[in-house]
């Protein structure tokens, strides 16, 4: 249940220590969740972006 999933996170974001980390946290776990949605893989993503914007500069 994504309501489930939701209210869990909400709950961490209480220990963040600050808006700003408990706003990185959210951004992280959103990024997990539309890569999951669709079926892609975060590292890879990740590694050939980051690598895509070495070779740009």
């Amino acid at each position: 249940m994504p309501s489930d999933r939701l209210l869990w996170a909400e709950k961490n974001y209480l220990f963040a220590g600050s808006h700003s980390a408990a706003k990185r946290g959210a951004m992280i776990y959103s990024f997990f969740a539309i890569c999951k949605k669709h079926g892609v893989n975060p590292y890879e993503w990740l590694k050939h972006t980051l690598q895509n914007i070495m070779s740009n500069n």
